[in-house]
């Protein structure tokens, strides 16, 4: 398995990674992942299974780390002798997969999140490379019905047949677990006290958990809360943002210049899986992501456990969202670069605890058809259809 992104990097393409080379391992099979040097986020999780992980520190960047990438894999691929290549994205990792299937003389699988794609249209030689890598894919997986669509209307030439469907899951057990719970209760309360609100009031608790960029609208939600806040000046509402991103700084300005230091708290990062408690200890997840520049929300794991936890979710009816949030029943869909639905939804949930208790059991039922375990038997199926039955 050839990757660009693995835990502890943060992110839903590094979980997708994570949790094929972990789900696969679980289910008996051989499992080498080599991958780059994500040591600056933290300890790596613990597999419950063995998978040889190998992390390579590679100081190049971007299209410059094709060539060490492909020597490794290559290396790898001679001495392991794998029957397929799993290849869990195309960004950085395509070519130097399809190099490490050629050497090994093994089918290569391809798992497509849709804006990796997408960053591959406007240059003619990337577009050469992408076309060639998934053309020369025994299978093409992609993560939504969307993402699916999308790579057929980019890349024309591919045999849509070819192409499956398999949605990303999420840990219904760990999430919902009594020990999750409590330890959401705890933290809100540490939360509420570093913002000096105190728990007696009822504070309802907004949160996000995502990368802190403009494309996942945390600026969107700023601005809502800034307005609400002078609207509706008694109403306690508070939002957490965890994670971290390129656009950290502006948004904690944006929090500063709204004087909102006292109702929107930065926590940083949160290495998965260990963000059971972040969902436990909200009231309503918030993530209205936005097209920026080249970026397409390709499914959303992070609201899908957010509904596990029961928690009703805001987002945007936009990329592969809708295929994670039930439109009107488990969530409030709104459309993009709208910051006053995005404000309405918001006051909708705030006010009506009904409304939020309704939504919430909604997003449990929803969020049981996604497991990572459905998910692994799925990826393995589509594996060993290509393996002959001797190897």
């Amino acid at each position: 398995m050839p990757t660009s992104e693995f835990p502890p990097a943060p992110g839903g393409v590094s979980a997708v990674a994570w949790e094929q080379a972990n789900g696969l391992a679980k289910l008996g099979h051989e499992v080498v992942v080599e991958t780059l040097d994500f040591s600056q986020y933290g300890a790596p999780p613990t597999p419950e299974a063995d998978i040889d992980i190998r992390y390579r520190l590679i100081r190049a960047k971007a299209i410059k780390r094709v060539l060490p990438l492909s020597i490794h894999n290559r290396k790898t691929a001679k001495a392991f002798r794998p029957d397929v290549v799993l290849c869990p994205q195309y960004r950085g990792t395509g070519i130097p997969a399809m190099l490490a299937a050629g050497q090994a003389k093994c089918p290569l699988v391809m798992y497509l999140h849709s804006n990796e794609i997408r960053t591959e249209l406007s240059n003619p030689l990337r577009f050469f490379c992408v076309n060639k890598v998934l053309r020369s894919a025994a299978r093409l997986m992609t993560n939504t019905h969307n993402t699916k669509r999308l790579v057929s209307e980019w890349v024309p030439k591919l045999d849509k047949a070819n192409m499956i469907v398999v949605h990303p899951g999420i840990h219904l057990h760990r999430l919902q677990s009594p020990t999750a719970q409590a330890e959401g209760i705890q933290l809100r309360k540490e939360w509420l006290q570093k913002l000096g609100v105190k728990s007696d009031c009822s504070p309802i608790v907004l949160g996000s958990l995502s990368r802190v960029s403009l494309q996942k609208g945390i600026d969107v939600t700023i601005k809502s809360i800034a307005s609400i806040s002078r609207t509706h000046p008694n109403l306690p509402i508070v939002y957490i943002v965890g994670g971290v991103g390129p656009d950290a700084e502006q948004c904690q300005e944006m929090v500063r210049e709204h004087n909102l230091v006292n109702r929107v708290l930065f926590i940083g990062p949160i290495n998965y899986p260990n963000n059971t408690a972040f969902f436990n200890a909200i009231d309503v997840f918030v993530q209205p992501s936005q097209p920026y520049k080249v970026f397409i929300e390709s499914f959303g794991i992070s609201p899908l456990e957010a509904q596990a936890c029961g928690k009703p979710v805001i987002s945007t009816d936009w990329g592969g969202i809708p295929e994670a949030v039930v439109r009107d029943k488990s969530g409030i869909l709104v459309p993009v670069k709208n910051q006053q639905a995005v404000e309405d939804a918001i006051l909708k949930l705030a006010v009506d605890t009904e409304l939020r208790t309704r939504m919430g059991q909604a997003g449990i039922e929803h969020a049981k058809q996604f497991s990572w375990e459905k998910h692994a038997k799925q990826v393995e199926e589509v594996l060993l259809s290509l393996v002959p039955k001797s190897a």
